[in-house]
């Protein structure tokens, strides 16, 4: 079975002055259904940051990152049949 999990973000809320971003959203499937439990983890890609959450009963997640330049999103899921 193959599991799909979209992600639909929120808000990114950064503040000129500030160093950090907020970064808020839904984990959804394809079907959009939330999913609970996922793992996220953003990482600024210069100096390799990371900032890991889970999404809650809602499939709603916020964690906070390093604001300015490249960062990439990771969403996991483990579950057993």
């Amino acid at each position: 079975m193959l599991l799909r999990i979209s992600l639909f973000l929120c808000a990114i809320v950064t503040a000129l002055a500030q160093d950090t971003a907020t970064l808020t959203g839904t984990v959804t499937d394809s079907s959009s259904a939330v999913v609970v439990g996922a793992q996220i983890t953003a990482t600024k890609v210069d100096t390799n940051f990371d900032s890991a959450t889970s999404s809650n009963s809602e499939g709603f997640y916020r964690t906070t990152a390093t604001a300015g330049g490249q960062g990439l999103m990771n969403i996991t899921l483990s579950f057993r049949f």
